[in-house]
């Protein structure tokens, strides 16, 4: 390194803006949440769970229908799809009442379903939090929105209004769906959420209603964050950036290893080898022998690249999921036992197992210029050395699913 960038990289480790923006972030993290103490705002499941309680006219929020309602109508707004002949209009959805509507969650796999059998309505809502769009395998499995709108054209083939929704946190398209699917922003449900509350404080006055009011403005303190920019924040950045671009580059330069983008290179490679294996999300992968009924897995494998720079080291591993299985105790209990017999140990809690560090230290991968393409090979060719006890993992897993109810 250079002496002129050693200078430049302790002039920025050492600006003011650097040391406020460290403390901003720290305040952030010093509000109380409940969803946060929990960890619900990792969870996508429970993300879903608040918005089909809010967007249901029967929960016990008070607020009716307002909130589907004016849901529908913003949606409805949005550049729309393929689909716009089966959408309502929006003069007929403001005159209407969804009071019959029926919200349900992971009914056929899909995040929210609502429908009203008087209005003649179904909506399907895809909400993704941070999982990536499952877009198959180019091969038997086939998109999964494409899979959801099927069904839903099957199932209420005589339902006039069908509207189909991807929910992201910036608004992102989807990849499948053949079209279908208007893309809607979770900033768009803190704004529609908020203006509703605003505009009817008498519906919180009594002390059980601001116990809910309560509830709804933490969920939507969580969407602020998750879905908002801070101005304060970016203008910090901005000036931080401003000031230190060189060195900012070069910091991004050497820590440029990407979960997602490795693992889209581990997938070339997994898909060429006979190692049993599927991609799961954006960047973790299952055996081939795992089913689910809901589509939703107890364990996934993983790749954690964050020390390659340091240590020259990968370490592949298994995720355990509490969120996607009803009997998780049990199953983890289970696991624990069949693991225990080919000595592996996961941690007290039984959330991250090692199974294998993939040491590239004498491959002749360059430590200062990541290669994935390079990289993602060798951990494979490392990986099928391991296949026999791989398949062994994937037995012990798969018979802790098939001892529980999941």
């Amino acid at each position: 390194m250079s002496s002129n960038m050693k200078d430049k990289l302790e002039k920025f480790s050492e600006d003011d803006n650097l040391k406020k923006l460290k403390e901003m972030l720290e305040e952030k993290e010093r509000v109380f949440n409940p969803f946060k103490v929990l960890k619900i705002d990792e969870s996508e499941n429970r993300h879903s769970d608040v918005l089909a309680w809010l967007l249901d006219p029967k929960g016990h929020h008070g607020l009716g229908d307002k909130v589907f309602k004016q849901f529908l109508l913003n949606v409805l707004k949005v550049e729309s799809t393929s689909n716009k002949s089966k959408h309502p209009d929006t003069e007929e959805v403001g005159k209407s009442n969804y009071i019959d509507l029926e919200v349900i969650r992971e009914k056929s796999n899909i995040d929210i379903l609502a429908y009203s059998k008087k209005q003649k309505l179904v909506v399907v809502i895809e909400n993704k939090v941070y999982a990536g769009e499952d877009i198959g395998d180019g091969k038997n499995k086939r998109p999964q929105l494409d899979c959801y709108a099927e069904t839903v054209e099957k199932e209420y083939k005589n339902y006039k209004h069908k509207v189909f929704i991807y929910l992201t946190l910036d608004g992102t398209p989807s990849k499948g769906g053949k079209d279908l699917y208007i893309p809607f922003k979770h900033e768009d449900i803190y704004h529609i959420v908020s203006e509703i509350i605003a505009d009817n404080p008498e519906l919180f006055k009594d002390g059980e209603k601001k116990k809910v009011l309560d509830f709804i403005e933490f969920y939507l303190k969580l969407l602020e964050e998750k879905a908002m920019s801070d101005k304060k924040l970016d203008e910090l950045c901005a000036k931080l950036y401003i000031e230190h671009h060189e060195a900012i580059e070069r910091i991004i330069e050497r820590g440029k290893i990407t979960k997602p983008k490795f693992a889209d290179k581990i997938w070339v490679e997994l898909d060429r080898r006979d190692l049993n294996m599927k991609r799961e999300g954006s960047t973790d992968f299952v055996s081939n022998d795992w089913t689910t009924k809901n589509g939703n897995y107890p364990a996934t494998f993983y790749f954690s690249v964050g020390d390659y720079v340091k240590s020259k080291k990968i370490m592949f591993g298994l995720y355990c999921h509490s969120d996607n299985y009803k009997d998780y105790e049990n199953f983890k209990k289970i696991l624990k036992d069949e693991l225990s017999k080919i000595n592996i140990e996961g941690n007290p809690s039984l959330v991250d197992i090692y199974i294998r560090w993939i040491d590239l230290d004498e491959s002749g991968c360059d430590k200062n210029d990541f290669d994935y393409d390079e990289v993602a090979q060798k951990v494979v060719d490392e990986l099928e050395k391991e296949k026999p006890l791989i398949e062994k993992v994937i037995r012990a897993v798969t018979k802790a699913m098939e001892s529980v109810v999941s």
